[in-house]
């Protein structure tokens, strides 16, 4: 076998070898900030549901399990959380970060937010709440809603403010339970964030 048909030969396996390895890790599901990368950027329109819904994060002691379903179920995220173990600020318990691209694209606009929910199961809550959250520039404070046993869609506005040069605000959408005394859980199958337009200046 000559030198160049050796190292073909060569390269070829170990494009073969690289490939295989990858295999695995194709079907994992994504982690990680929701970035743009999905928007319809003419409408303004972005949409975290099936898969996406892995990019919940727990940062505290709260449960959050992903349900993936196939055909006329939709694959949605419980979150199950305990008294005393809720946070009042969104990005310290059960949130979804939003991206850095998002961030830029949003500073300045006003956001309609829809969480479509349920009160999950046996130990369903009663209510939830959502807040979004600009980090040390403030956010929505949370908003309350009612759950009943089937999917509804519960929607706020936020107008979110303006950043400048650089800066980064680390967006978040956090989401908890009302509890009173007892352990309870709520389902999300998907959240939208639409641009309704530009934010009203302050004052």
């Amino acid at each position: 076998m000559s030198d160049r048909a050796f190292f073909a030969v060569m390269g070829l396996i170990a494009i073969v070898m690289v490939a295989l390895a990858l295999v695995p890790y194709r079907n994992l599901p994504p982690r990680g900030a929701l970035s743009g990368g999905a928007i319809d950027a003419p409408r303004g329109l972005i949409i975290a549901d099936g898969r996406n819904l892995f990019r919940f994060v727990a940062a505290d002691q709260s449960d959050v399990d992903v349900i993936e379903n196939d055909g006329a179920q939709p694959t949605y995220v419980r979150i199950t959380q305990s008294p005393g173990r809720v946070s009042d600020f969104a990005d310290r318990g059960v949130h979804l970060p939003l991206a850095a691209d998002l961030e830029r694209s949003w500073a300045g606009k006003l956001i309609e937010v829809t969480v479509r929910a349920r009160a999950a199961g046996e130990i369903g809550a009663s209510q939830f709440e959502a807040a979004y959250s600009v980090g040390r520039l403030g956010g929505s404070g949370w908003q309350r809603f009612p759950l009943t046993q089937e999917f509804a869609d519960y929607t706020f506005t936020y107008a979110v403010p303006q950043i400048f040069g650089e800066e980064l605000t680390l967006d978040y959408l956090g989401v908890r339970v009302v509890l009173a005394d007892k352990r309870r859980s709520v389902d999300i199958s998907s959240v939208t964030f639409r641009v309704l337009g530009a934010a009203a200046p302050p004052g």
